[in-house]
Protein backbone atom coordinates (compact mmCIF):
# COMPACT_ATOMS: atom_id res chain seq x y z
CA UNK A 1 0.00 0.00 0.00
CA UNK A 2 1.15 3.44 -1.24
CA UNK A 3 0.43 7.07 0.35
CA UNK A 4 0.50 10.27 -0.93
CA UNK A 5 4.92 10.61 -0.21
CA UNK A 6 5.32 7.30 -2.04
CA UNK A 7 4.14 7.99 -5.34
CA UNK A 8 6.45 6.49 -8.40
CA UNK A 9 8.28 4.50 -5.22
CA UNK A 10 6.23 1.83 -6.30
CA UNK A 11 8.49 -1.65 -6.78
CA UNK A 12 7.49 -5.75 -8.25
CA UNK A 13 7.29 -6.36 -4.44
CA UNK A 14 3.71 -7.90 -3.96
CA UNK A 15 1.62 -5.73 -1.65
CA UNK A 16 -1.65 -5.61 0.19
CA UNK A 17 -4.03 -2.24 -0.61
CA UNK A 18 -7.53 -0.91 -1.02
CA UNK A 19 -9.53 1.64 -3.20
CA UNK A 20 -11.44 4.79 -2.77
CA UNK A 21 -12.83 5.96 -6.18
CA UNK A 22 -14.71 9.48 -6.19
CA UNK A 23 -16.43 11.38 -8.93
CA UNK A 24 -15.70 14.84 -6.21
CA UNK A 25 -12.84 16.43 -5.88
CA UNK A 26 -10.42 15.46 -3.93
CA UNK A 27 -8.69 18.07 -1.97
CA UNK A 28 -6.36 15.92 0.19
CA UNK A 29 -5.55 12.20 1.02
CA UNK A 30 -3.73 10.12 3.46
CA UNK A 31 -2.94 5.97 3.60
CA UNK A 32 -1.83 3.93 6.26
CA UNK A 33 -0.64 0.83 6.56
CA UNK A 34 -2.25 -1.40 9.69
CA UNK A 35 0.33 -4.07 10.61
CA UNK A 36 -1.21 -7.77 10.83
CA UNK A 37 -2.16 -9.43 13.89
CA UNK A 38 0.86 -11.65 15.28
CA UNK A 39 -1.16 -14.74 15.91
CA UNK A 40 -2.93 -16.40 13.63
CA UNK A 41 -6.49 -17.79 14.04
CA UNK A 42 -8.49 -21.14 12.89
CA UNK A 43 -10.75 -21.15 10.64
CA UNK A 44 -13.10 -22.80 8.57
CA UNK A 45 -11.56 -23.27 4.79
CA UNK A 46 -13.94 -23.76 2.01
CA UNK A 47 -12.89 -27.54 1.14
CA UNK A 48 -11.07 -28.31 3.96
CA UNK A 49 -11.83 -30.68 6.38
CA UNK A 50 -11.69 -29.13 10.29
CA UNK A 51 -10.06 -25.89 11.26
CA UNK A 52 -6.78 -24.79 9.35
CA UNK A 53 -4.31 -21.46 10.73
CA UNK A 54 -4.82 -18.96 9.07
CA UNK A 55 -2.40 -15.97 8.92
CA UNK A 56 -3.45 -12.46 8.90
CA UNK A 57 -2.69 -9.99 6.46
CA UNK A 58 -1.26 -6.80 6.51
CA UNK A 59 -4.25 -4.32 6.34
CA UNK A 60 -5.17 -1.06 5.32
CA UNK A 61 -7.11 2.52 5.74
CA UNK A 62 -7.45 5.46 2.86
CA UNK A 63 -8.60 8.68 4.02
CA UNK A 64 -9.56 11.30 1.34
CA UNK A 65 -10.97 14.84 2.07
CA UNK A 66 -13.32 15.54 -0.67
CA UNK A 67 -15.42 18.58 -2.24
CA UNK A 68 -18.79 18.01 -2.11
CA UNK A 69 -22.04 19.55 -2.98
CA UNK A 70 -22.54 20.79 0.72
CA UNK A 71 -18.86 21.21 1.15
CA UNK A 72 -15.82 19.09 2.38
CA UNK A 73 -16.43 15.91 3.75
CA UNK A 74 -13.82 12.97 4.72
CA UNK A 75 -14.42 9.60 3.34
CA UNK A 76 -12.49 6.77 4.64
CA UNK A 77 -11.68 3.23 3.51
CA UNK A 78 -10.84 0.12 5.56
CA UNK A 79 -9.72 -3.32 5.55
CA UNK A 80 -9.51 -4.58 9.37
CA UNK A 81 -8.30 -7.43 10.57
CA UNK A 82 -10.26 -10.92 10.97
CA UNK A 83 -8.25 -11.57 14.16
CA UNK A 84 -11.04 -10.39 17.25
CA UNK A 85 -9.07 -7.88 19.71
CA UNK A 86 -6.43 -6.85 17.11
CA UNK A 87 -9.56 -5.69 14.58
CA UNK A 88 -10.93 -3.17 17.30
CA UNK A 89 -7.36 -1.74 18.55
CA UNK A 90 -7.44 -0.98 14.37
CA UNK A 91 -10.45 0.48 14.27
CA UNK A 92 -9.87 2.65 17.22
CA UNK A 93 -6.14 3.86 15.81
CA UNK A 94 -8.16 5.31 12.34
CA UNK A 95 -10.35 6.54 14.44
CA UNK A 96 -7.82 8.91 15.98
CA UNK A 97 -6.25 9.05 12.84
CA UNK A 98 -8.69 10.58 11.00
CA UNK A 99 -9.74 13.34 13.84
CA UNK A 100 -8.30 16.43 12.72
CA UNK A 101 -10.05 16.23 9.13
CA UNK A 102 -12.99 17.71 7.88
CA UNK A 103 -16.18 16.64 9.20
CA UNK A 104 -18.67 14.93 8.10
CA UNK A 105 -16.99 11.57 8.32
CA UNK A 106 -17.88 8.61 6.24
CA UNK A 107 -15.95 5.34 7.41
CA UNK A 108 -16.47 2.54 5.13
CA UNK A 109 -15.55 -1.33 4.52
CA UNK A 110 -15.07 -4.47 6.00
CA UNK A 111 -14.52 -4.10 9.07
CA UNK A 112 -14.20 -8.06 10.21
CA UNK A 113 -16.81 -6.94 13.29
CA UNK A 114 -20.34 -7.97 12.99
CA UNK A 115 -23.29 -5.97 13.57
CA UNK A 116 -23.27 -2.72 16.36
CA UNK A 117 -19.66 -3.37 17.22
CA UNK A 118 -18.00 -0.77 15.38
CA UNK A 119 -20.35 1.34 16.42
CA UNK A 120 -19.56 0.75 20.19
CA UNK A 121 -16.19 1.13 19.05
CA UNK A 122 -16.26 4.14 17.51
CA UNK A 123 -18.27 5.49 20.24
CA UNK A 124 -16.17 4.38 23.35
CA UNK A 125 -14.26 7.43 24.98
CA UNK A 126 -10.77 7.72 23.55
CA UNK A 127 -7.98 10.32 22.94
CA UNK A 128 -9.62 11.87 19.76
CA UNK A 129 -8.81 15.30 18.96
CA UNK A 130 -11.73 16.32 18.12
CA UNK A 131 -15.05 14.76 19.29
CA UNK A 132 -17.52 13.29 17.21
CA UNK A 133 -21.18 14.98 16.22
CA UNK A 134 -23.41 15.05 19.82
CA UNK A 135 -25.04 12.54 18.12
CA UNK A 136 -21.79 10.20 17.49
CA UNK A 137 -20.93 7.79 15.43
CA UNK A 138 -24.08 5.99 14.19
CA UNK A 139 -24.89 3.15 11.02
CA UNK A 140 -25.86 3.99 7.71
CA UNK A 141 -26.94 0.61 6.76
CA UNK A 142 -27.63 -2.34 8.77
CA UNK A 143 -28.01 -5.59 6.57
CA UNK A 144 -26.25 -8.95 6.14
CA UNK A 145 -22.56 -9.10 4.00
CA UNK A 146 -21.22 -12.49 4.87
CA UNK A 147 -21.09 -15.11 3.26
CA UNK A 148 -21.90 -13.58 0.05
CA UNK A 149 -23.90 -16.88 -1.24
CA UNK A 150 -26.63 -16.52 2.09
CA UNK A 151 -25.33 -13.52 3.97
CA UNK A 152 -26.16 -14.12 7.79
CA UNK A 153 -23.94 -11.49 9.80
CA UNK A 154 -22.94 -8.05 8.69
CA UNK A 155 -18.60 -7.79 8.25
CA UNK A 156 -18.92 -4.58 6.47
CA UNK A 157 -20.14 -1.58 7.60
CA UNK A 158 -20.47 2.10 6.37
CA UNK A 159 -20.90 4.58 9.39
CA UNK A 160 -20.73 8.06 9.44
CA UNK A 161 -20.80 11.24 12.18
CA UNK A 162 -21.58 14.77 11.35
CA UNK A 163 -24.49 13.90 8.91
CA UNK A 164 -28.25 13.27 9.71
CA UNK A 165 -29.76 10.30 10.57
CA UNK A 166 -31.83 10.02 7.14
CA UNK A 167 -29.14 11.32 4.67
CA UNK A 168 -28.66 7.61 3.84
CA UNK A 169 -31.09 5.63 1.72
CA UNK A 170 -31.48 2.58 -1.05
CA UNK A 171 -29.50 0.22 0.82
CA UNK A 172 -28.70 -3.06 -1.25
CA UNK A 173 -26.43 -6.16 -0.87
CA UNK A 174 -26.18 -7.24 -4.83
CA UNK A 175 -24.42 -10.27 -5.44
CA UNK A 176 -21.67 -10.39 -7.50
CA UNK A 177 -20.06 -13.32 -7.45
CA UNK A 178 -16.57 -11.57 -6.91
CA UNK A 179 -16.44 -12.25 -3.44
CA UNK A 180 -16.66 -13.90 -0.42
CA UNK A 181 -18.34 -10.79 0.92
CA UNK A 182 -21.61 -8.99 -0.83
CA UNK A 183 -21.13 -4.83 -1.04
CA UNK A 184 -22.95 -3.06 0.67
CA UNK A 185 -24.37 -0.10 -1.25
CA UNK A 186 -26.13 2.95 -0.58
CA UNK A 187 -26.97 6.45 -1.79
CA UNK A 188 -25.87 9.04 0.72
CA UNK A 189 -26.41 12.74 0.59
CA UNK A 190 -24.32 14.98 2.03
Amino acid sequence: MYGPRDVGSATDVPSHGIALLSRFPVRDWRARRLAPAPLGMPLRMAGRPGLTLVRDQPRAALAAVLEGPGGPFTAVAVHLSFVPGWNVAQLLAVRNWIADLPSPHVLLGDFNLIGALPRVVLNAPGKTRTPPSPRGWFDLARTPTYPAHRPVVQFDHVLATGVGATAASEVRTPATGISDHRPLVLELSL
